[in-house]
């Protein structure tokens, strides 16, 4: 699949600027370091983000609770780019 549109909606909701085609893997790697910079250093734009792209505040709790071992800036990286990959998805 063809992560264009997908890394359009990132770059658009998010505010960065990923080059426009990279595998998946790369593309959550790179997202996970921006996420996890926002946690340390702007963690109020972080939350902004979150909320202007629809996260479920609830779902993200329980994503955060249900795996502590894993690292919250991959948690939100892997569900801010399902939530991005279903809307490409829908059209």
């Amino acid at each position: 699949m063809d992560n264009e549109d997908l890394i359009q909606l990132l770059n658009k909701g998010l505010a960065i600027e990923l080059a426009e085609k990279m595998p998946y893997t790369e593309l959550h790697s790179l997202l996970s370091v921006y996420i996890n910079q926002l946690i340390k250093n702007d963690f109020s734009k972080l939350i902004n983000y979150l909320y202007q792209i629809d996260v479920s505040e609830q779902k993200l709790k329980n994503l955060l609770e249900q795996s502590p071992q894993q690292d919250a800036d991959n948690i939100i990286a892997t569900l801010i780019i399902n939530l991005k990959l279903n809307i490409v998805l829908k059209f």
